[in-house]
């Protein structure tokens, strides 16, 4: 449990970060990579990290073993349904470099010669028929997941504008309510051997897979699944709703959304809970501008009441 728990700080440490979405990431720290997780097993240490190379952004895994086999490099390119995988020589200078340069040097050698790599396509993982066995607990698991990272962002009343400020009215008040969405989406299968990286990158949304948590969700403990995994993929999302009522009414005259969605999984013989693998990513709607301006919704309430 004190490892669990571990994971999950590490979790809500690190969505703070990146949630916003890898290319705002980039921008505004003017970097094209970042380690987003360390994972240590019996056999070696798992490095998962996003970066920005030709105009793309990759979701790389590299496995550093603790033997003298070659290191091994997964990545997939955002919204693509191909998985590279290739084999690396250690780098001998890895003692006298940091982690994340060493971590870098690898995904920066990996791309650079991918074709040379093997690839994986998604879809071979994929069933067609997805006969969804989902167990009662699944959106209780990922709710309580969402509560997690999100409680302490949770607001209810933002701001109370008077007549003096919009005549005509006794108020408007813009608040904000939390809203939790758990969507089902694909179903996949992955046979015995199929490597953890392999698996993590398959199950992965827009937001970096964190290895340590495919391997708790699907019960595996080293590098490849000792057998046969059925795994059943969600979009759970925390909807963050500000609107604009008046007069102390419940009519939402005027409103915004942040979505900050995650990916869950829920593997079919692992009956102990459903998770989330990933650190988040953030859309909005209309867009972050009027999301933010808090005045402007307002305003807008203010017109279609008057109107």
């Amino acid at each position: 449990m004190k490892k669990m728990n571990k994971i999950i700080a590490l979790v809500v440490a690190l969505s703070i970060f990146i949630s916003i979405g890898a290319n705002a990431l980039f921008e505004a720290n003017k970097t094209t990579f970042s380690l987003t997780e360390t994972y240590e097993t019996e056999t070696g240490t798992f490095y998962s990290c996003v970066s920005k190379s030709g105009g793309k952004i990759w979701n790389s895994i590299v496995f550093v073993p603790k033997d003298s086999r070659s290191v091994t490099f997964h990545t997939r390119a955002y919204d693509e349904e191909i998985i590279y995988e290739l084999e690396l020589q250690p780098n001998a200078r890895g003692l006298n470099e940091s982690v994340s340069s060493l971590i870098q040097e690898y995904v920066e050698d990996g791309i650079d010669n991918l074709a040379f790599a093997k690839s994986i396509n998604t879809s071979k993982y994929v069933l067609e028929s997805n006969t969804s066995q989902t167990r009662d607990s699944v959106v209780a698991d990922l709710k309580n997941d969402l509560r997690n990272r999100h409680e302490d962002e949770y607001t209810r009343t933002i701001r109370t504008y008077t007549s003096s400020t919009y005549p005509g009215v006794n108020s408007i008040q813009i608040k904000e309510d939390l809203v939790f969405h758990i969507y089902e989406d694909r179903h996949f299968g992955f046979s015995a051997g199929t490597s953890l990286s392999a698996i993590a990158l398959t199950l992965s949304g827009e937001a970096s897979v964190l290895v340590s948590l495919v391997a708790t969700a699907l019960a595996i403990i080293g590098e490849t699944a000792e057998v046969y995994k059925s795994v059943d993929t969600y979009d759970a999302v925390a909807d963050y709703q500000r609107f604009a009522t008046v007069n102390g009414g419940s009519y939402p005259y005027s409103y915004a959304n942040r979505y900050t969605t995650h990916r869950a999984v829920n593997e079919r013989n692992n009956e102990v809970r459903a998770y989330i693998i990933d650190l988040g990513w953030t859309t909005y709607s209309p867009d972050a501008n009027y999301y933010g301006n808090i005045d402007a919704i307002a305003d807008d309430a203010y017109e279609a009441f008057l109107y």
